[in-house]
């Protein structure tokens, strides 16, 4: 077949392209103004002058070497394998997990060390009433002391919870 000086330059300049590693669709936009159509009908005049790596390209169909599947194949094994291990090291601690999340929502006394839990009624409650206390002195600084460690309650919720506590132990 033979092609006209245009077509013929086209088909050069195509291959340039796929040369210099340009995708299927950088070609397309460069020299076939983002027409499918187009492309087609210039594969059809043209396809003698192309090898079958080169048509398989524009239509498309990207080829890869072997090389570069073997490549792929071990990155995508290590990443794997790496992933495998990470979830050997959690599956060891399958049952420690398990019991955490069967485990009450709410944390127990006895497993938390140094943290202040306030009974729910306590932190919820809002019916305030403004009253004066006497305290030694020497008491108080030590409970604002002890209020500074606490800062995500206030200073009448630890007191609320002080006096339930007192009430609870000494009630008769």
């Amino acid at each position: 077949m033979v092609l006209n000086h245009q077509t013929l330059a086209k088909c050069n300049r195509v291959r340039e392209l796929i040369n210099n590693n340009k995708s299927d669709k950088e070609i397309l936009k460069e020299e076939f103004r983002n027409r499918k159509s187009i492309l087609v009908e210039h594969i059809e005049k043209t396809k003698e002058f192309y090898t079958n790596e080169e048509l398989d390209l524009l239509m498309g169909k990207d080829t890869i070497s072997i090389n570069e599947v073997v490549e792929v194949s071990n990155t995508n094994n290590l990443m794997l394998n790496k992933k495998l291990a990470e979830l050997d090291e959690l599956l060891s601690y399958k049952d420690e997990l398990i019991h955490l999340i069967k485990s009450s929502k709410e944390p127990k006394r006895e497993n938390i060390i140094n943290h202040l839990i306030l009974n729910t009624e306590v932190v919820s409650s809002k019916d305030y009433k403004i009253t004066s206390v006497r305290l030694s002195e020497a008491i108080e600084k030590r409970f604002n002391n002890v209020c500074s460690n606490y800062k995500a309650y206030s200073k009448t919720q630890m007191i609320n919870q002080a006096l339930i506590e007192f009430i609870e132990k000494y009630e008769v």
